[in-house]
């Protein structure tokens, strides 16, 4: 699983070869679903979370498979 600093928890299912995507509310703990789960076509290994090198085109959070 990876946890962004906005409160973005992806978490990712072997056995089900799928992403599941939450929004955590830090106040409380309360995990809300995001979207719907993303399914994929092999096993997950890793899930990360990172921001693009500055003068990219996209300035938001980018999710890793």
């Amino acid at each position: 699983m990876a946890l962004a600093d906005t409160g973005l928890l992806v978490v990712a299912t072997v056995d089900g070869r799928s992403l599941s995507f939450f929004n955590l509310d830090f106040a409380t703990g309360k995990l809300t679903r995001a979207k719907e789960d993303l399914h994929i076509s092999a096993n997950p290994a890793f899930v990360g979370i990172f921001d693009l090198a500055d003068g990219c085109n996209r300035k938001t959070s980018t999710v890793l498979v």
